[in-house]
C-alpha cells in the first residue's frame, strides 16, 4: 500500500516538519540584514535637507496640517517629488511618519485652543474639525495615544489647574 503523509501542523504532532504533497517542505533562507536599504543613497543629503524645510514650512509655519485632505501623496507632488523620497525624508528630519507628525501638530494646535476659555463651548466635534481631523473618533485617538488623556479630560484639568 503507498500511502502518502498528510499535512500535521507543527503543534499537533509535536515536531519541526511540515509536509506539502507528500513531501516536506524546505525552508526557505532568510537574506543577511544589512545596513540601509539602497534606494536610501540615492537621496542627495542637500536635496534632503531642501526638501525638509519645504515640508515644514508648508505644513508647520503655513499651518497646513489644519486641512483635513492633506496627503502624504499631495503635498510631494506639490513639492516635485516621489512619495519614498518625502517618506524617507519625513524619518530622517522628524523621526515619524507624516501620519503621525500631522497628528501630533493637530493635537498640541486643539491643546492649545482647550486651555483658551473662549473655546470653553467648543464640542469635540467641531475642535476635530477645528484642527483637521477628519473624525470626531480619530481625534479622540490621536489625542489619548499622545498624552494618555482624552480630550475631555484634558480639558477638564486645564479648567481646575
Amino acid at each position: 500500500i503507498n500511502e502518502k503523509p498528510t499535512q500535521v501542523s507543527a503543534k499537533a504532532k509535536g515536531c519541526e516538519k511540515k509536509y506539502f504533497r507528500g513531501r516536506p517542505m524546505k525552508r526557505k533562507k532568510k537574506a543577511p540584514v544589512t545596513g540601509s536599504p539602497s534606494y536610501l543613497s540615492l537621496l542627495n543629503p542637500a536635496k534632503a535637507e531642501e526638501l525638509g524645510k519645504e515640508i515644514f514650512k508648508i505644513v508647520v509655519l503655513e499651518k497646513g496640517f489644519l486641512d483635513p485632505s492633506l496627503k502624504a501623496s499631495s503635498l510631494a507632488k506639490r513639492l516635485g517629488t516621489n512619495t519614498r523620497y518625502f517618506s524617507i525624508t519625513m524619518s530622517r528630519r522628524f523621526h515619524c511618519n507624516f501620519s503621525s507628525f500631522l497628528g501630533r501638530l493637530r493635537v498640541e494646535e486643539a491643546m492649545t485652543y482647550m486651555a483658551d476659555s473662549r473655546y470653553d463651548e467648543v464640542s469635540l466635534q467641531d475642535m476635530a474639525s477645528l484642527v483637521g481631523f477628519s473624525s470626531r473618533q480619530s481625534f479622540i485617538s490621536a489625542f489619548q495615544k499622545i498624552n494618555g488623556m482624552t480630550p475631555s479630560e484634558y480639558r477638564a484639568s486645564v479648567r481646575v489647574g
